[in-house]
């Protein structure tokens, strides 16, 4: 996130440079008004498609390319099936920002996108699976380490508030 980079400029404070960090110094945005940003976001999924942490999306300018699509949860309770996208769904926001009409796998446009995209999602997959900062906790065997729900602990989350 770019809270992080960008409290820490704001107060005057070098990140340590012993890790690596996702998000970048957005100072110049807020004191200045520049319209500087990521080339690429990157989304991971939320809980509503899959499981939680998989890369669901990836934004990269007007495009949007969806690897992971459904899976949300009823209001009933029932969930569907999260649908796996291979090749992924790639949208131009700018003709189609309601990600209607995916662009045709078959044309140059889609080839062209899809490359890049693909390019830029494997260096992110990289550098999460050869960073030693990643944590390793297994939630099944550290009990420790698993999610809580008690609305009373503020570092706890919970689905519903009953």
């Amino acid at each position: 996130m770019d809270i992080f980079p960008t409290l820490l400029s704001l107060a005057g404070i070098n990140p340590p440079t012993d890790r690596g960090y996702d998000g970048m110094d957005a100072t110049s945005v807020l004191l200045r008004q520049e319209h500087v940003g990521h080339e690429f976001l990157f989304h991971p999924n939320s809980g509503a498609a899959g499981r939680f942490g998989d890369l669901q999306a990836v934004r990269a300018g007007k495009y949007k390319a969806f690897y992971i699509t459904g899976g949300a949860e009823a209001c009933g309770g029932a969930m569907g099936r999260p649908q796996l996208h291979d090749p992924p769904l790639i949208f131009d926001l700018e003709r189609d920002a309601a990600e209607e009409t995916p662009l045709e796998v078959h044309t140059p446009e889609y080839q062209t996108v899809a490359q890049m995209i693909a390019h830029k999602r494997e260096e992110l997959l990289w550098d999460i699976a050869t960073d030693e900062s990643v944590s390793t906790a297994d939630y099944r065997k550290e009990e420790s380490a698993a999610p809580c729900c008690d609305q009373r602990q503020a570092v706890c989350r919970c689905k519903t508030l009953d």
